[in-house]
């Protein structure tokens, strides 16, 4: 690989690594679902915010500008993420009763949930009306214009594998035991804080678009 590539790739490496651990939506989710659930929940929960990453690589790399070009579409993205933010935060802390299940339930509940913590990270993710915008411009910032299609798949799915490991990382660490058994004292009020921080994020967006 040319130096330059090299260079960027690095970049790509320390700059979307720091942007994933910078608290945000998917942030907050993580830290909730690893938390509560456990290092597999954390798993798939990474997984569906992966491939909702990946989308949006993709989109980037083919120029599919659609988001910003069309201020309709985009209002709606920013509506119905809002609103998804709103109901995981809200859903999860009017059903908190029900999350708690005995040790000898966990790995069953689990399996049954699994696709649900799937499900969250992707639409979480996908549902985001800044993560295309924000894919766009890493790509026209950090990777020449002049860069072959085959260099700029390169660079995509350095940060699709960025992701997986980072997330993939996050709840090995925060859903092992040893960091569990220390906060285990703490886990409902984390567990309430990630909740009130992902319905703020969206009724933040709510309130700048009316108001």
């Amino acid at each position: 690989m040319p130096n330059n590539d090299f260079i960027i790739a690095f970049s790509l490496l320390l700059i979307w690594t720091s942007l994933l651990l910078v608290p945000g939506p998917d942030f907050f989710l993580m830290l909730r679902n690893t938390l509560k659930n456990g290092y597999k929940a954390g798993l798939f929960t990474g997984l569906g915010i992966t491939l909702a990453i990946g989308i949006h690589v993709s989109l980037a790399i083919l120029g599919l500008l659609i988001l910003s070009k069309n201020s309709w579409l985009y209002l709606a993205v920013q509506i119905a993420g809002a609103v998804y933010l709103l109901y995981i935060g809200l859903s999860s802390i009017l059903k908190e009763k029900d999350l708690i299940v005995s040790n000898m339930e966990n790995n069953a509940c689990l399996i049954a949930k699994k696709q649900n913590f799937f499900k969250e990270g992707f639409f979480c993710n996908i549902l985001n009306p800044k993560a295309p915008i924000l894919m766009i411009g890493i790509f026209s910032q950090l990777i020449p214009y002049s860069s072959t299609v085959s260099e700029k798949i390169f660079f995509g799915s350095e940060i699709v594998a960025i992701n997986l490991i980072v997330w993939s990382l996050f709840s090995y660490f925060i859903g092992s035991k040893f960091i569990t058994n220390r906060l285990n004292n703490f886990t409902k009020e984390i567990h309430i804080f990630s909740n009130l921080i992902l319905i703020l994020l969206g009724g933040s967006v709510i309130v700048h678009i009316f108001l």
